[in-house]
This record gives C-alpha cells, structure tokens and sequence, in this order.
C-alpha cells in the first residue's frame, strides 16, 4: 500500500507538505521529549496511510515548540566551543541549514 504519486525518491506531497509544517517547530515535544514527528509522518506515508498524515500533524503541532532562533552564528572554528551547549541550539538549526543549501 504504497502512496500512488510517490516518486521513485520516495517523496510524496503528503510527506512533502507535512515535513514542511513540521520543520517550523523546535526538536523538542513537551519540553524535553524528543519531537518525533518527522518520522511518524514518514512512517504514515509508508504504511499506505497518507489519508491520516493531516490530521495527525494538525493535532500534533500544538503540543511542539516554535523553532529556536540563532542568537549567535557557528562557524567551523568555534563549532567545537557550541557543542552541547544547549542555549545555542537555534544556532546549530541555523548552521546545518546553511550546510545544507551550501552542499552540492
């Protein structure tokens, strides 16, 4: 039971969008739990019920924090000083969002 407009990637828009909604939100749930969303959504989509995927995240988004702002920007020569500073983990979304858009 796979998602019919599901590319060969494995991407789909249910997926596609709910990612998305997702990505606006911190990394935890509660305040200290992990934020699993991510893969539920994904896990959805695979089982064949990407019928479910909306309502689910329209649900789940409310218990989830905004997503933390940078306060400070990390750069490769003071990543080692940021690591496991909690304070900074706005800082560290914002770093692996520009390595990514930066990767080939």
């Amino acid at each position: 039971m796979s998602d019919p407009q599901q590319s060969a990637s494995g991407s789909s828009p249910v997926l596609d969008e709910a990612l998305h909604r997702l990505s606006q939100t911190g990394p935890e749930f509660r305040g200290g739990l992990s934020n699993h969303g991510p893969m539920v959504v994904e896990a959805l989509v695979r089982l064949g019920r990407q019928d479910e995927v909306e309502r689910w995240v329209d649900g789940y988004l409310p218990q989830l924090a905004e997503r933390p702002t940078p306060s400070a920007r990390i750069s490769e020569a003071d990543e080692r000083e940021a690591l496991g500073d909690y304070r900074r983990v706005g800082d560290w979304l914002a770093y692996f969002t520009e390595q990514l858009e930066e990767a080939p």
